[in-house]
């Protein structure tokens, strides 16, 4: 987010500044090639001495600029490193006041200010020293041209006062021109290193549109899903390569880099004093320790960094051979076991992942549910609606299929209470609950729900399951991701994923009986878990207490969502 807002605020403009003062530039050559022109006609030969000067200057200013855009490049690295840190922690501020946490934040901050106040200050040091040269090619200029003309200087052309003027005029008229050039020039670099980052940043990977074909018509298949034959990775081919030769060649820096400080050592052992035994056997162990370290970390695989896979596996397709349909109406459960490679499915079904090989169809309009709450800053009402005109018996129905009348009546304004930044005033089953809401009330064809019941209690989850996933949604085709096993017998259909593949595919009933099967084990794990924790079968008696405390009058509710405004 830090580098999305400095692409924003300030590489677009030094960008605008380059394309400003390219024009400058080119123009100023021209005057300074036909200033020299003029200069020769007056001086002759001598001219080739200030140029040799101008030459000597430029060549050290040569020197200089990779300094400067170098310096530049961190600086803004930097930066983004600092607006990062800003962002999260503004978006964080209520946790942070709450755990105490500031002075760690502030620290943190106040460190990547300095490195970025570090690199800024070798910037204007080394931008100092371009401008300084710069500055002095003038005067050196006119010192160098009429003193070597004295020398050579011939009674036909002696070096008279209108000689002299006439150079010197000559010469002051290359001071505006380089004088542009010396100013362009940090805005010249300053524009590369913003037009680097920004091709950068527009050439990233994008999300191919083709990676699902959509029929708008839900009617015009009997099947909702359909993948065939398909292999999908977060990463593409292209992306891989990359990654792959910037970690080559940062292995082969480094090897070089150990290399040269292994020398340096062996030199420093070879002109070290003589030592006793006690120092020898010391040295000894502790050499013995570093080559034992550095032979650990040859045996760390190549992705052992933290920015980078170790190879083409690491960051190749995670979901393999995928093949299912889905009945268009039924109610599917994604199982499997934590990191397996469900959330990757929805990926691929939502067109997100990158595809290698095979097709994904769907038909009918789509509502996702993400495994972590999206909430506007807005009213809880606006959060629901998401822009869509207000439907009052749906809307009634929506919040009590998603058990949030109670929370309506907690809060001070019930459903036109304004929700903070990201939520910051709801818990997280709260937040869950409108999310689901804002999916139900959205009237789609498909729903796609990441494990959005992991974030509410237990009596909450069944009566959601019940009146919001098995009622209002009955019609509708439903792909339930989920790590429970508890509404695996109310579903029509559960796909069984293990290592990015899928392994099971079918009816409860049907599964249940294959003892060596993954969804027998995952229901055993379960049950197991669940006899060690204690956890008994009072989820029936909850959910009762929460339909009937839903089951009110019509009056009660209707208070509940503050109706004492205008409805929109």
């Amino acid at each position: 987010m830090g580098s999305i807002v400095n692409h924003m605020s300030t590489d677009v403009d030094k960008v605008v500044a380059f394309f400003d003062i390219i024009h400058l530039l080119w123009s100023a050559i021209v005057e300074v090639i036909i200033t020299i022109a003029l200069l020769y006609k007056e001086v002759k030969y001598t001219i080739f001495s200030s140029l040799g000067v101008v030459v000597v200057m430029i060549l050290i200013i040569g020197i200089c600029s990779p300094f400067v855009g170098k310096n530049q490049k961190a600086s803004m690295k930097a930066s983004d490193h600092r607006m990062k840190l800003i962002t999260e922690l503004v978006g964080a501020i209520k946790s942070i006041k709450l755990y105490g946490w500031e002075e760690y934040f502030i620290n943190k901050i106040t460190v990547a200010r300095d490195e970025q106040l570090m690199y800024l200050r070798r910037f204007f040091w080394w931008i100092t020293a371009v401008v300084t040269i710069m500055n002095m090619i003038h005067p050196f200029v006119i010192f160098v041209t009429l003193s070597v003309y004295a020398g050579v200087a011939t009674p036909e052309a002696p070096l008279d006062i209108r000689r002299i003027f006439t150079t010197i005029t000559l010469i002051g008229m290359l001071e505006d021109p380089l004088g542009q050039m010396t100013n362009s020039m940090s805005a010249i670099v300053s524009g590369h290193v913003a037009y680097t980052r920004l091709r950068k940043f527009l050439n990233s990977e994008e999300i191919d549109e083709t990676n699902v074909t959509k029929n708008p018509d839900p009617n015009a298949s009997k099947i909702a899903f359909e993948v065939k034959n398909g292999t999908f990775g977060w990463y593409t081919p292209e992306a891989i390569d990359a990654a792959i030769e910037k970690k080559q060649k940062e292995d082969e820096k480094k090897a070089k880099e150990d290399e040269k400080k292994a020398k340096e050592a062996k030199k420093a052992k070879k002109s070290a004093p003589v030592t006793t035994t006690a120092e020898v056997e010391s040295s000894t162990t502790l050499d013995e320790k570093s080559d034992a370290a550095a032979a650990s970390d040859d045996k760390k695989p190549d992705g052992a960094s933290e920015t980078l896979p170790a190879s083409r596996d690491s960051m190749g397709p995670v979901m393999h051979d995928v093949n299912f349909q889905i009945r268009r109406g039924a109610l599917t459960a994604v199982v499997g076991r934590v990191g397996e490679g469900k959330s990757s499915l929805v990926g691929a079904l939502l067109g997100e992942m990158h595809k290698y090989s095979g097709e994904v169809r769907s038909f009918g309009t789509l509502a996702y549910v993400s495994q972590s709450a999206w909430i506007l800053n807005a009213s809880v009402r606006d959060n629901i609606l998401f822009g869509r005109p207000y439907d009052k018996e749906r809307y009634l129905k929506t919040i009590r299929s998603c058990a949030l009348v109670p929370d309506f009546k907690m809060l001070v304004s019930g459903d036109k209470t304004v929700i903070g930044e990201k939520g910051i005033n709801l818990s997280g089953g709260q937040k869950q609950r409108i999310s689901i809401a804002r999916a139900v009330y959205a009237n789609a064809d498909v729903y796609i729900l990441d494990d959005p019941l992991s974030a509410v209690d237990a009596h909450v989850d069944h009566h959601i399951f019940k009146h919001a996933l098995t009622t209002i949604l009955a019609d509708k085709t439903r792909i339930l991701v989920t790590n429970g096993v508890n509404h695996l017998k109310q579903v029509d259909q559960i796909i069984v994923i293990k290592q990015g593949r899928i392994t099971q595919d079918g009816a409860y009933d049907d599964l249940i009986q294959n003892v060596d099967g993954d969804l027998y084990r995952l229901i055993q794990e379960s049950k197991l878990v669940a006899s060690k924790e204690g956890v008994d079968d009072s989820e029936s008696s909850e959910s009762s207490e929460v339909d009937s405390s839903e089951d009110e009058d019509e009056a009660a509710v209707v208070a509940a969502i503050s109706e004492k405004e205008e409805l929109p």
